[in-house]
């Protein structure tokens, strides 16, 4: 959730914990692998606890690819967290717009715009669950012929691409009060001449370090 410092506002049990963490008056959040008390923090983005150095290699295996952009989305402002979102969104319709030109002028139908990394592997999980897909491809698995192992890829990846972009769209649109509530942010920061940090990402989700309910 998103947390500000304004006083006398009703907040839930983890938003008060991060209030009081950016203040100095509570411990820090528990261990990001087995919820155990933390001891440690993330020396590189500050933004994962842990209970010691196990978890933390454990943790590091995933995390080191991610790490230094953690930190950056660590000193976020209002300003920069919209442009990154207006960013996000152009680049999509762009590159959505050159494939589907592609597909119009090629014989080679076999590009797709998927999303990457754990949502790419949660797209295609989804996409086998598909009415009709998972009929579709439990009959092409019954032969091992090229023909079907290249309509098995062709049918989950052309189904994965469109769980992707349903839920890029519904991102977009769901960000749209999030933007709102930004530029509100944005334009007051440039009138008193001050700057509100947010932090994003981490175990802390959307964190405020200045007055000003997101």
């Amino acid at each position: 959730g998103y947390v500000s410092s304004t006083d006398g506002q009703k907040r839930s049990k983890h938003q008060r914990w991060a209030m009081a963490h950016l203040t100095g008056g509570a411990d820090a959040p528990p261990c990001v692998m087995c919820l155990a008390p933390a001891t440690k923090q993330c020396s590189g983005c500050h933004a994962f606890w842990y209970c010691g150095r196990d978890c933390q290699r454990k943790h590091w295996k995933a995390h080191k690819t991610e790490c230094g952009r953690t930190k950056e989305l660590q000193e976020m402002t209002p300003k920069k967290l919209l442009t990154a979102l207006d960013e996000r969104e152009r680049e999509f319709n762009v590159v959505t717009d050159i494939v589907r030109k592609h597909r119009e002028s090629s014989s080679c139908k076999t590009v797709w715009v998927t999303r990457s990394g754990d949502m790419l592997r949660e797209d295609l999980e989804d996409a086998r669950e598909l009415p009709g897909i998972k009929e579709r491809l439990d009959s092409l698995s019954g032969s091992k012929t090229e023909a079907n192992q290249h309509a098995t890829v062709n049918t989950l990846f052309s189904a994965a691409e469109g769980v992707g972009r349903a839920k890029s769209l519904a991102f977009f649109e769901q960000s749209k009060t999030v933007r709102d509530r930004l530029q509100e942010l944005a334009r007051r920061d440039e009138e008193q001449g001050v700057e509100t940090v947010i932090k994003c990402g981490g175990q802390q989700g959307l964190v405020l370090d200045a007055a000003g309910d997101l």
